[in-house]
């Protein structure tokens, strides 16, 4: 027409458009109707192949664009028609002709009726905001209601609901049930649309921006929920598994005052139990995943180092030779010694700050690194007595070769890596690297190949570059292969599979990247958000625990076929009739059933 019009819905076969309906010369109104008379804006309905066009009603709401909506198949269509006395709310069956639902807007309590969205197969209407309510277009009847203001939509299986609000926040709702399934916070409180993959464009009004957030399925298949808005440390041990439990320290408060170790079931999945006041930066599981080895910090004091029964918390062994010592006027300043009754080490008691502990594989020994303002060194414990066995200066990532015979250490600052018997801890090996190996500052000692004869590692682990992955030789520590660039952001975690053929890094820029040990390409990736990926651990070979700096542990599966079920499993309408059309089926369309099945 003259005026134009405002596309206020498409689906795959028409367009949807808001347009003058009258013959008034000023075209003003389309656009600015609080100054213009009532009910001269119409809803035109163009099919997209033909171009014909059928004015579904020449009176229909001003103020808003989604006052219509097209289901995803084109089959149905929604509007108030405001013509009709007394007026109503539509919802139009295109291929019959038919009004499969009629009812008053006016009567839903909504303080903005009129608003309109249908899903992909017309199955379900959205109306109105606060409250914004579901209908079952064939029952006719109201199923679910949210509590949203006017910005919500349907997302692509049709069963859930996308919305942001005034504070800022995206939130995807169940569509039956009007249960909130999870919120995203800071995105925007404009607009909302979503495209077929699960993409979600959110526009910020107030700042004149828009988000894009990815909430496609990514393969989750459980998750704990432990601390929102909490932070967890940037340890590459600050989350590991073992005998089908898994442990991770994190706190609920910024900064954390102490930090909580949270024991975590992964069978049922659910928090065993939850261990305050733990000091350091890591704690950690032995191989069979029986113990667990911890520091204590209370009374403003960081203190000993303990092993506990997982199950049942008793404390087992308390490792011999540590003091305790005060983090407040250590970083005021007074030397560790002087804080507590210490002595400075090699001399026990000594300070120390577990950055790292690592169990040796036949679990007899227990390595500690502190990494305190500058000051760096290694201890190593006998696990059953508590019996201190060794100390050594010199210290970075650290872990032991598989027959638990030599510790590895890649000391900070220095390029090189050294080894120490186990059996007489003298030094038995030191290999420097060339000055250009990537990420040496942070060597991550990832582990070994399953025949023992490689190292695997993560260079630039907490750097600041995009890390690097390193292979080397088990028995002369020289370096086989690399491959750098391996994340946009800072490596803040990794993982080894339970048969050395898969490994787990975690970065900054919130992907948790999967790659094959043997050829180095990288088999899978998974979008965790905007956040940090601060611990990532293998529960076996087809499933990955994650932390996020977030909170809360996710299990994902890797499993091809796995994920593949799960995306059959969550389709919730076959094709249409129309779909079944124009994909050229014939009379072979399957069935949601058939689809599910694959």
């Amino acid at each position: 027409g003259r005026c134009g019009g405002i596309v206020v819905d498409m689906s795959v076969t028409h367009l949807l458009v808001r347009t003058r309906a009258d013959t008034i010369e000023s075209c003003w109104a389309l656009a600015n109707p609080f100054d213009s008379p009532a009910f001269e804006v119409g809803i035109e309905l163009i099919d997209i192949a033909s171009g014909e066009r059928e004015m579904l009603t020449s009176r229909s709401p001003l103020f808003y664009d989604n006052i219509a909506s097209l289901s995803g198949d084109g089959r149905f269509v929604a509007f108030d028609d405001l013509g009709s006395d007394p007026p109503v709310a539509v919802v139009l069956d295109l291929d019959t002709g038919e009004r499969v639902l009629e009812y008053d807007p006016l009567a839903t309590g909504a303080t903005n009726p009129g608003l309109r969205g249908l899903n992909q197969d017309g199955s379900f209407l959205l109306e109105g905001a606060r409250p914004t309510q579901v209908w079952d277009v064939a029952r006719g009847q109201v199923i679910a209601s949210f509590d949203i203001g006017p910005f919500a939509v349907f997302g692509p299986s049709g069963r859930t609901v996308y919305s942001s609000d005034r504070d800022g926040a995206l939130r995807n709702w169940d569509a039956a049930t009007g249960e909130e399934l999870w919120v995203v916070r800071g995105v925007g409180s404009g607009r909302v649309s979503v495209n077929e993959e699960g993409l979600v464009l959110v526009s910020d009004p107030e700042a004149g921006e828009a988000a894009l957030v990815d909430a496609r399925l990514r393969g989750e298949v459980a998750a704990v929920e432990t601390c929102r808005g909490g932070w967890l440390p940037a340890a590459a041990q600050s989350l590991n598994v073992a005998g089908g439990v898994a442990v991770f320290h994190g706190a609920c408060t910024n900064p954390p005052d102490p930090f909580t170790a949270h024991v975590i079931d992964l069978e049922e999945p659910a928090i065993l139990y939850t261990i305050p006041n733990v000091g350091g930066q890591v704690v950690r599981l032995s191989p069979d995943g029986t113990r667990l080895v911890a520091q204590e910090a209370s009374g403003g004091l960081t203190g000993p180092v303990a092993v506990t029964d997982v199950r049942t918390g008793e404390t087992l062994v308390e490792l011999e030779g540590l003091c305790r010592w005060s983090e407040e006027l250590t970083l005021a300043g007074v030397p560790r010694e002087e804080t507590g009754d210490c002595g400075r080490f090699p001399q026990p008691p000594f300070p120390l700050w577990a950055w790292s502990l690592e169990w040796s594989p036949d679990g007899t020994m227990i390595a500690a690194v502190d990494d305190w303002a500058g000051e760096t060194y290694l201890a190593v414990w006998d696990a059953e007595t508590g019996r201190l066995l060794f100390t050594e200066e010199r210290a970075g990532f650290t872990t032991f070769t598989p027959d638990s015979n030599r510790l590895l250490t890649s000391p900070f600052g220095e390029q090189t890596m050294v080894a120490f018997s186990t059996e007489t801890w003298e030094l038995v090996q030191e290999t420097p690297f060339e000055e250009s190996l990537a990420g040496t500052g942070g060597l991550g000692l990832a582990g070994f190949s399953a025949d023992g004869e490689t190292l695997f590692s993560v260079g630039g682990l907490f750097g600041g570059g995009g890390g690097a992955l390193h292979w080397f030789d088990a028995d002369t520590l020289e370096v086989l292969r690399s491959k750098t660039r391996i994340h946009e952001g800072s490596p803040k975690s990794m993982a080894l599979s339970p048969e050395a053929t898969l490994l787990a890094t975690g970065a900054s820029d919130g992907f948790v990247r999967v790659w094959d040990t043997e050829t180095g390409s990288l088999v899978h990736e998974i979008p965790i958000g905007d956040t940090e990926v601060q611990g990532v651990a293998f529960v076996n070979d087809r499933d990955l625990a994650v932390t996020p700096q977030e909170g809360n542990l996710l299990i994902f599966t890797i499993d091809t076929e796995e994920l593949l079920r799960i995306v059959r499993s969550s389709l919730t309408r076959g094709f249409s009739q129309t779909e079944c059309e124009r994909f050229n089926f014939g009379e072979e369309c399957p069935s949601l059933e058939e689809l599910r099945r694959g």
